[in-house]
């Protein structure tokens, strides 16, 4: 039998993982675990989590994630006048920062959210269907 996972703790955690947080999915107690340098839940052992790949599922990753692809992709679905400032944005030093902010001053930040989740939506089916989990909504469990 398939574990299962919630899809929003999976996208929270996605969504604020980065170079020093991991999360993993332990398979056995069927929730998330955090991971920093500085801090490992459940008094597990590091080597632990990291060699069991059986027992503890890594997320996927900023590298796998890869948010500036997903900001391109909507940007280039905006309006021309809006597409061209955002992507202008993009390729410029402090592009997430910048980018962040156009999305709030031209008022659009509903509408980037809904997209950005729904693209981490994406990339979760896909981790989930890789690692044989199921991947269910808070009222389906």
């Amino acid at each position: 039998m398939k574990k299962t996972v919630l899809l929003n703790e999976v996208l929270d955690a996605m969504e604020i993982g980065g170079m020093d947080i991991k999360w993993y999915f332990d398979t056995q107690k069927e929730k998330l675990l955090l991971v920093t340098d500085e801090c490992l839940e459940d008094d597990l052992d590091m080597e632990e989590v990291e060699n069991n790949n059986d027992r503890f599922i890594l997320l996927p990753s900023e590298y796998e994630i890869h948010e500036h692809k997903i900001m391109v992709a909507f940007s280039n679905q905006q309006p021309i006048e809006i597409k061209e400032i955002l992507i202008d944005v993009l390729y410029s030093k402090g592009a997430f920062r910048k980018f962040k902010d156009k999305v709030f001053d031209i008022d659009i930040r509903d509408e980037w959210f809904a997209y950005k989740r729904e693209q981490l939506t994406v990339i979760a089916n896909e981790w989930a269907n890789t690692n044989n989990l199921t991947i269910v909504t808070k009222e389906e469990k």
